[in-house]
């Protein structure tokens, strides 16, 4: 298998090591980030879930038929 830096194994070991870590750096840095902002989004939603009327809440509700 011929690759963009030939086979040279050794480089290829070291090219994958540094995207690796590269990787596993930005994943851990953003991470967080990703999460805390879904639980903020799911927390606005779950509020403003409460906050619409429900079918209990229909406007013919009080109605006596």
């Amino acid at each position: 298998m011929t690759t963009l830096f030939g086979r040279n194994p050794a480089l290829m070991a070291v090219i994958g090591a540094v995207l690796l870590i590269a990787g596993l750096v930005i994943h851990a840095v953003l991470m967080p980030w990703i999460g805390g902002a879904l639980l903020v989004i799911g927390g606005i939603k779950a509020v403003a879930g409460r906050r619409q009327p429900g079918p209990a809440r229909d406007r013919d509700q009080d109605r006596s038929w």
